[in-house]
């Protein structure tokens, strides 16, 4: 009989969880950087521009020096003209740029608390329907229901997480950051699919910045255009410019796990270290005090990585076995 979970067997799932973990301590850190520098310059598209910029040069600066990256976009460009990779795969850096646009156009006024639960509500179910219909490199994955509690626990933690800064009310502006989470899970298994056409993450994170810097840009000048040009001061500690470096590592990382994970996994993983990272962080900052919700959101989202790897299962399996 056909294994419901084929990411899940023969792969180094444990490894890639471990990984992706990281990838989400970066998220976290990258998020504080992007805010302070955010709220310093007033413009939250600016500072993504500023972002995928850093992270685009550093890019440009390895495909020179590196022959194995021009060689994967070589073959991407291959791939898609012999119609092994769907033309559409190409831009999933349209989702980081939509990210970024959500939170500049409803974090303020919804909340980040709101806002991150509705991003990672978008995010999850995206995930499912993406590993169900094997539009990611791990091929198809079956929702079962030990995938299906492990994604309504991930939610639960992030709400249980962020509950002491919830606002009262929602409105439609919560349709942004659901989109941006739904992009969120394409763009993993995108990326994915253009790495293994490249065999190259490198060559693929190239595209992914490309493609977000451009859309970036187009919506800074459309702006700037419609609603005049004002002076920026730009703050000079020079660590807020880094949140670029930690960008294109995620992205690599993305690329490289969700062939072992899936991209429900995978987003479960990046969901558990951001709020991980975001508890110790918050821990050492003079003017944040953490409550206990902190501490069990954290909990729930390593139960709900726990449950989607497919663990308990196993070990069932050994203990009937």
């Amino acid at each position: 009989m056909q294994s419901t979970t084929p990411a899940t067997e023969g792969r180094p799932v444990a490894r890639g969880v471990a990984i992706a973990i990281t990838s989400g301590v970066a998220a976290a850190l990258q998020t504080r950087l992007h805010g302070q520098l955010g709220s310093d310059l007033n413009d939250g598209t600016l500072t993504a521009i500023i972002s995928f910029g850093l992270g685009l040069l550093i890019l440009l600066t390895m495909f020179v020096l590196s022959q194995n990256m021009r060689r994967g976009v070589a073959r991407i460009g291959q791939s898609v003209r012999a119609g092994q990779l769907p033309w559409w795969l190409l831009f999933g850096g349209f989702a980081g740029a939509l990210t970024v646009f959500s939170q500049a156009m409803t974090a303020a006024a919804i909340g980040v608390a709101l806002f991150t639960v509705a991003m990672v509500a978008g995010q999850t179910i995206s995930s499912l329907v993406i590993d169900r219909i094997g539009l990611g490199p791990a091929g198809v994955i079956r929702p079962t229901a030990m995938r299906l509690l492990a994604a309504g626990v991930a939610v639960v933690a992030v709400i249980v997480g962020v509950w002491s800064e919830l606002s009262s009310g929602g409105s439609w502006l919560l349709l942004l950051p659901v989109a941006a989470g739904f992009g969120i899970g394409y763009q993993q298994a995108a990326n994915g699919r253009v790495r293994v056409a490249a065999g190259n993450a490198a060559a693929a994170t190239l595209l992914n910045f490309s493609v977000g810097f451009t859309a970036l840009c187009a919506a800074w000048l459309v702006t700037k255009l419609t609603g005049g040009f004002t002076p920026y001061v730009f703050p000079g500690e020079w660590w807020l410019y880094i949140g670029g470096a930690l960008g294109v590592f995620q992205v690599l990382i993305m690329a490289i796990v969700v062939q072992w994970t899936g991209v429900l996994l995978l987003g479960l993983s990046l969901i558990f270290g951001q709020l991980a990272a975001a508890l110790v962080l918050d821990a050492f900052a003079p003017d944040i005090v953490l409550t206990g919700n902190v501490y069990v959101g954290v909990v729930l989202a390593l139960l709900a990585v726990l449950l989607a790897s497919g663990l308990f299962r196993r070990r069932q399996t050994v203990q009937t076995a």
